[in-house]
């Protein structure tokens, strides 16, 4: 095995072991549940809900199971930001607090290692005796074939076990395991992205290497007083990574190569601008502003020719809102747009359908999309 190659097993397991750290749980509660197949955009009222127990099977061809469950914030939740876990073992599950939906849940790692959603945030400041109301919408999926030839997409079939409910905990973050955590994604993460004879990505290289040498890979086997001040420690080389940047020669953004007007009329104003991205790939986007409209239209054509490269587009926006909103399955959900964490920093892109909001009072700025 090479060096290359021993690395990375080390740098998974460090990112596995401490991403199940990250959250620790304060109650874990007792739900009850209601069956159907009907499509219901709220928590079902009038109906005869059973009591589950943990680490029991269900499903079934269509089935939507509901679970309800109801939390006061203890004296350990005061102050801090309060999050819903839960494994209901159903492919999606949508969360309702207080009736309010708060996000999807993910429920099984489809096509990937690990699943991206695994904990969802109820509220950013709790207060001792402050009441939630939980119903969570889990949908198991339907019986279908494989959709492709080559089989690249495989079947699906739900039998009455196919779903294994867990639990449904409250968690609080542990802040400075979050911060080592996202700190350590986004160098790994940048690392991967960059040329090989890059300096940065070298320099990056090294200090992951050093945190390897510094942390415990296995922090469950160890105990907290031992994994814990070893995280610190390395959380400090992360730092100052994360706080150095590229040099001045490295082009934040594509190279302008042309910019013209190709249509000054009474209806349109069209803007056609050329980009060099890379060594032979170009960006060519048209900008419209409309006479009668505050809408303006963006429309990128691009031919790429870069590889192991990312191409993101980017829209800086001089509107004051801490909040963003994202539409999500069934409506929309509220995230911070502060930088205030390590894991706010991360998080400098969020999943969204067609359409994100960002607004103050008296002027906001949509962002929408034909796609998803």
């Amino acid at each position: 095995m090479n060096l290359a190659s021993q690395m990375l097993i080390k740098l998974n397991r460090i990112e596995n072991s401490y991403r199940a750290l990250r959250y620790e749980t304060v109650a874990r509660l007792d739900a009850k549940y209601y069956d159907t197949k009907e499509h219901l955009r709220s928590e079902p009222r009038g109906v005869s809900w059973k009591p589950i127990a943990r680490d029991t099977t269900w499903a079934g061809d269509w089935l939507t199971r509901w679970f309800v469950c109801d939390f006061t914030a203890t004296a350990p939740c005061a102050g801090k930001r309060l999050f819903v876990k839960a494994k209901t073992g159903a492919l999606e599950t949508l969360l309702f607090v207080n009736g309010e939906a708060k996000g999807v849940f993910d429920g099984r790692a489809i096509n990937t290692p690990t699943t991206n959603h695994t904990v969802m945030c109820i509220d950013l400041k709790a207060a001792k005796g402050r009441k939630y109301h939980l119903a969570l919408e889990a949908y198991c999926g339907h019986t279908r074939r494989g959709g492709h030839i080559d089989n690249s997409e495989k079947g699906l079939r739900i039998s009455k076990d196919s779903d294994h409910y867990e639990h449904i905990d409250i968690v609080i973050a542990r802040d400075d395991v979050c911060a080592f955590y996202y700190g350590f994604l986004v160098l790994r993460r940048l690392m991967q992205g960059m040329d090989a004879a890059s300096l940065r990505r070298n320099e990056i290289q090294n200090g992951l290497e050093d945190v390897i040498a510094i942390v415990d890979p296995l922090p469950e086997e160890t105990g907290e007083a031992s994994w814990r001040p070893k995280m610190r420690r390395a959380h400090a080389v992360l730092k100052a990574l994360l706080a150095r940047k590229n040099g001045p020669s490295m082009p934040r953004a594509g190279r302008l190569l042309s910019r013209n007007v190709v249509s000054n009329g009474p209806v349109q104003l069209r803007i056609r601008s050329v980009y060099g991205i890379g060594a032979r790939s170009t960006v060519t986007q048209d900008m419209t502003l409309w006479a009668d409209s505050p809408r303006i239209d963006f429309e990128t054509r691009i031919e790429w020719k870069e590889i192991h490269t990312l191409f993101q587009a980017a829209f800086d926006l001089g509107v004051l809102s801490d909040m963003a909103r994202y539409e999500i399955q069934y409506g929309h959900l509220e995230r911070p747009r502060h930088t205030n964490l390590d894991e706010d920093k991360a998080m400098f892109e969020c999943a969204v359908q067609k359409w994100l909001d960002i607004s103050e009072t008296g002027f906001g700025v949509a962002l929408l999309n034909d796609c998803k």
